[in-house]
Order: structure tokens, then C-alpha cells, then sequence
């Protein structure tokens, strides 16, 4: 690294700030594709969109989102500064069964204005989706996305209905905007 990139990291270090395009630069390009555990993976992630090696990986215990991207390879060229920075938080720790998805400067336009994280059929997975995007959702508060977050995964609707005891009139208003990705 140039001196002039250890200043800019030490500055951004001493206000507490991290540029996401610098993040992308910087990551380490992580394991091969073929070694998928660290050596005490107590942890199951999956690492997907625009990362070298998509896949599941076994990670230990208090391990961060930005360890499960370096195992995956580190970030692809495409991937997308201003919706991994807006997205993802890189020191979050991960959780047995975590879904990391980062975004590609070409995937599908943002529901909702620009909010939340679009698949390919413009619906929400409730598997995956933050705090922030869960409460996007028709009638959805912070208490509420909460919950929804605690009881996962969901297999199905159903499933979804029954874990989080929503009314039947919300269940209805949010049916249309959901689904429930498990990686199978």
C-alpha cells in the first residue's frame, strides 16, 4: 500500500469512517474456492452475489460479515460501493445459518425508491432482509421487524404466518412483497 493510502486509512480510522470502495479494494482475495471452513467453523453462511467464490462457508464463532466475504474470495469488480456501504455492515457478527448477499452495480433496480434489495422477481427475502428493509414493509414497525428476525428461518408463508403471529389483514397486505430463500 502507498503512503498515501496509510494516511488516508489512518484518518479514516481516527474519525471512525470506512469508505465501502476502499473496502472493496482492500479485502484480501480470501481462501480457494475449494477450502470453505476456517479451522474451528462452529458457524454455517452463505455468501452470495458479487463475491469471487458464492457458496457456503463454515466460519468460527464471532466471526464479522466482512470474514465470510473474504472467505468467499473478497469482493468481484462489479460489486456495488453504494449499496454494500447502505446494505451490509462489514463489523456486524454473523449468526449459524446468516445469508450475505452483496450487490452488483447491474442487479435489478431497488424497491421502494431505492430502499430495499430487489431479487430477481422484485420480492423481499424475509431470510435475509435487515431491520431496515423488514420495516419498508406494509405495517411493519421496529418491534415487529424484530420478531420477524428472531424466529427465522422461514420455510414457507405459512410457516412465516404461524412463527410470527401477524394478523391476517397484514399477513395479506405483505404476501405480494415477501418470499423465503433457504439456500436449498
Amino acid at each position: 500500500m502507498s503512503a498515501r493510502g496509510r494516511d488516508r486509512e489512518t484518518q479514516q480510522q481516527a474519525s471512525g469512517q470506512v469508505d465501502a470502495s476502499d473496502q472493496i479494494q482492500e479485502l484480501p482475495k480470501g481462501e480457494s474456492a475449494g477450502e470453505h471452513a476456517t479451522p474451528s467453523a462452529s458457524l454455517q453462511v452463505y455468501v452470495s452475489g458479487a463475491v469471487k467464490n458464492p457458496g457456503v462457508y463454515g466460519l468460527a464463532e464471532g466471526s464479522r460479515v466482512k470474514d465470510g466475504i473474504e472467505l468467499a474470495g473478497g469482493f468481484e469488480k462489479n460489486a456495488d460501493p453504494n449499496r454494500i456501504a447502505r446494505e451490509l455492515n462489514l463489523a456486524q457478527k454473523i449468526h449459524d445459518q446468516d445469508h450475505i448477499h452483496v450487490s452488483a452495480k447491474e442487479d435489478i433496480s431497488m424497491l421502494n425508491g431505492g430502499n430495499s434489495t430487489a431479487t430477481s422477481n422484485s420480492l423481499l427475502d424475509v431470510n435475509s432482509a435487515t431491520l431496515a428493509q423488514l420495516e419498508e414493509l406494509t405495517g411493519i414497525g421496529e418491534v415487529t421487524a424484530k420478531k420477524i428476525v428472531s424466529l427465522r428461518p422461514y420455510l414457507s408463508f405459512q410457516d412465516f404466518a404461524e412463527k410470527t403471529g401477524l394478523s391476517t389483514r397484514l399477513l395479506d397486505g405483505m404476501k405480494a412483497q415477501i418470499t423465503f430463500y433457504t439456500g436449498n
